[in-house]
C-alpha cells in the first residue's frame, strides 16, 4: 500500500505539473457547461434544462478524462519509452498502472465537484439526490424544419463541413505533430536526407487527402440518409474548402509550436475546438445565444469559414461574395505561419 501511496502522488504530481493536461483535460466540460449552460433553459422532459445539461457533462467529463485523458498519457508514454523503463524497475506493473487509474478517477471527482458547484452558483442547479439520465440522439435524426430559410439538415451538413476542416486541419494535424516532436520522429527525420520543407507539405497534403475524403463522406450520408441536395457549383466549393482548410492547418502548426506536451496535446485543442464550433455555428443557428457569445463567434476563423460554405453551398453564391470572410479567414491562416515560422520546434520540448 505505501508503494501504492508513494506512486500515486507522483501520478498526481506529474498530471498537475503538466500545464496542458491540468488546465485542459479538467477544465474543458465545466468550460463547455459555462457555455452551453448560458443557452439552455426551459424544460427538457420535464427536468429544468440545466440540470440536464449538467447531467450530460457529467457523462461527457467521464469520458473525456477517463478514456480520452488517460488513453492519450498512456500512449504517449508507451511510445516515448516510458512505460518500457518502468517494466525495469521494482515497480511492479499492476501498481503503478492501479496508481495511474486511481489518479485519472480523483481528476474526475474534482471536475465533477467543480460542475455541481458552477452550476449551482450560476444556474440555481440542485445537488444530486439521484441524477437522471441524458438520452443522447444524432444531430442528423433531430434536425428538421427549416433554418433560415434552408433546410435544417442542410444547414447542419454545412456547419459538418466547417466541423470537419478545423478538426481535420487543426486539431488532428496538431496532435500529430506534438506527438511526433515529443517521442523524438521529427528530430530523427532532420536527420535524414529527407528535406524538412518536403516532409511538413506532405504531412500537409495528407492532411488535406483526408479532409477531402470526409467532405465527400458528409455529402453522401446527407443524400442518402436524409435528402439533402449535392453542391450545385462544385468547383468553387471545392476552392473554398481547400481555402479553409490550409487556413486551419497553418493554425494546426501554430499549435504545435506552442504546446508542449504530448499527454495533453488533444485537451488543449478540444477545448479550443469545440466552443469555436459552437460559438460559430456548426451545430446549429447562433440566433438564440446570449450577445456576448455572439461576440466572441465574431472574432472566429471558424465562422468567418462557415460564412463562405453557407454561400456557396446553401445561397449558390460564388466565393467572391464573401471577400471580407475570405480576408479574415486568410489573416487567421497568415497569422498561425508566422507563430508556426517563429516557434515551431523538431526537438522535444517536454520535460
Amino acid at each position: 500500500m505505501r508503494l501504492f501511496l508513494h506512486q500515486l502522488r507522483a501520478e498526481q504530481l506529474q498530471f498537475w505539473r503538466s500545464r496542458e493536461a491540468a488546465i485542459f483535460i479538467f477544465v474543458f466540460p465545466p468550460l463547455l457547461f459555462l457555455l452551453l449552460g448560458s443557452v439552455y433553459d426551459g424544460k427538457i422532459s420535464g427536468h429544468p434544462a440545466r440540470e440536464v445539461l449538467l447531467a450530460g457533462m457529467l457523462g461527457y467529463g467521464a469520458a473525456n478524462t477517463a478514456f480520452a485523458g488517460l488513453g492519450v498519457i498512456l500512449v504517449v508514454r508507451r511510445e516515448s519509452g516510458l512505460l518500457k523503463r518502468v517494466r525495469s524497475t521494482p515497480l511492479p506493473a499492476a501498481t503503478y498502472l492501479a496508481a495511474t487509474l486511481t489518479s485519472i478517477l480523483l481528476v474526475f471527482a474534482l471536475q465533477a465537484a467543480l460542475l455541481f458547484a458552477l452550476g449551482r452558483v450560476l444556474y440555481g442547479t440542485h445537488l444530486p439526490g439521484q441524477i437522471g439520465s441524458l438520452a443522447v440522439v444524432l444531430l442528423g435524426s433531430v434536425y428538421s424544419g427549416k433554418i433560415s430559410g434552408h433546410p435544417g439538415r442542410e444547414v447542419l451538413l454545412a456547419g459538418m463541413l466547417g466541423y470537419g476542416a478545423a478538426n481535420t486541419a487543426f486539431a488532428g494535424l496538431g496532435v500529430i505533430l506534438v506527438v511526433r516532436r515529443e517521442i523524438g520522429l521529427l528530430k530523427r527525420v532532420r536527420s535524414t536526407p529527407l528535406p524538412a520543407p518536403t516532409y511538413l507539405a506532405a504531412t500537409l497534403t495528407s492532411i488535406l487527402l483526408v479532409f477531402a475524403l470526409q467532405a465527400a463522406l458528409l455529402f453522401t450520408l446527407g443524400r442518402v440518409l436524409y435528402g439533402t441536395h449535392l453542391p450545385g457549383q462544385i468547383g468553387s466549393l471545392a476552392l473554398v474548402l481547400f481555402f479553409g482548410a490550409a487556413a486551419f492547418a497553418a493554425l494546426g502548426l501554430a499549435a504545435a509550436a506552442l504546446i508542449r506536451s504530448a499527454e495533453g496535446s488533444s485537451a488543449v485543442l478540444n477545448t479550443v475546438l469545440l466552443p469555436m464550433a459552437f460559438l460559430s455555428g456548426s451545430f446549429g443557428p447562433r440566433r438564440r445565444y446570449p450577445e456576448v457569445l455572439r461576440a466572441i463567434g465574431d472574432l472566429l476563423p471558424l465562422r468567418y469559414f462557415l460564412d463562405l460554405v453557407n454561400g456557396v453551398y446553401l445561397d449558390g453564391r460564388g466565393p467572391l461574395h464573401y471577400g471580407t470572410a475570405a480576408g479574415v479567414l486568410a489573416a487567421w491562416g497568415v497569422v498561425g505561419l508566422l507563430i508556426a515560422v517563429r516557434r515551431f520546434s523538431w526537438e522535444p520540448r517536454s520535460a
